[in-house]
């Protein structure tokens, strides 16, 4: 991978970027690597040599590192990580409270993701390693996520509401073995797809799918005058936006379309160069 610094930061920056770089290997697969699409795991492999990013888009690696580094010298509630193997499959998590079965991990994140109840990647991630620890001989009875907030603000918290009280968040979660039962289809479906496609060519892969792009959807948004700097409504069909001026206008108003955007191809994906389908989108 080729590191740019575009923005002139403090070099010591940089090489923490640098430092921390993880090459894949084409021999396994790491757990967090299987929560990426099928295409982009594949692309990032085949072009790692050559996929450019700039230390100032990676600064939450950064975070998440110091962060890791820090609490790894100073917890000792159980053995801290721990490198896993199963297969093809890698893990390395980060605590195991085997007193307790418990699978601990460390997470920066925002209050957004706490506000909107978005943890399924965590669900998804603490069960991979839940499969391998068990695999391994260690059972896991609770996933438990302390997630600490980079954006979270006191004044805020004092509204109440869904918005987090605390900048540290803690997210647990009980392991059924219906949820192992399904994660281990999950994993070896997800090896066996991406070993069968390893000789496919880049632009006959699969699509990565509207979900796992972040698609956005179209949107319709109202305004009761040419003048407002912001929509009374946005709505998801045009149908909707007319019957809300009919509606709650009074028949005066007008419509603004707003495309649809694909937020991680845009602004996370980087092998996005390289894949057809980010090229077709774009263009349209």
């Amino acid at each position: 991978m080729i590191v740019t610094n575009k923005y002139g930061l403090p070099q010591a920056l940089v090489d923490v970027v640098k430092a921390n770089l993880y090459e894949p290997s084409r021999d396994t697969y790491s757990a967090t690597t299987l929560l990426n699409p099928t295409r982009s795991i594949i692309l990032s492999r085949r072009h790692y040599d050559e996929i450019e990013q700039d230390a100032n888009d990676m600064m939450n690696m950064v975070i998440g590192t110091a962060v890791h580094s820090l609490i790894e010298k100073m917890d000792k509630t159980g053995f801290a990580e721990i490198y896993l193997k199963e297969g093809k499959l890698t893990g390395k998590c980060d605590l195991y409270d085997a007193e307790n079965f418990t699978l601990v991990d460390y997470k920066t994140a925002t209050t957004w993701k706490i506000i909107h109840k978005d943890f399924e990647d965590w669900r998804l991630q603490g069960l991979i390693y839940a499969y391998l620890l068990i695999k391994s001989g260690h059972y896991v009875k609770t996933l438990k996520f302390h997630a600490i907030l980079k954006d979270w603000s006191p004044r805020d918290a004092r509204k109440g509401g869904d918005y987090p009280q605390s900048q540290v968040y803690t997210w647990e979660y009980i392991v059924t073995p219906q949820d192992l039962r399904e994660i281990e289809d999950f994993v070896t479906g997800k090896i066996d797809e991406l070993e069968s496609l390893k000789n496919v060519p880049d632009d006959d892969l699969p699509d990565c799918g509207k979900k796992d792009t972040w698609y956005t959807g179209d949107k319709y948004a109202v305004y009761k005058n040419s003048n407002q700097a912001r929509a009374d409504r946005v709505l998801d069909t045009e149908q909707e936006a007319h019957d809300y001026i009919t509606n709650k206008l009074g028949g005066a108003g007008m419509i603004e379309f707003r495309q649809g955007e694909y937020r991680r191809c845009q602004d996370y994906c980087s092998v996005c160069k390289w894949c057809k389908y980010y090229k077709e989108r774009k263009a349209e």
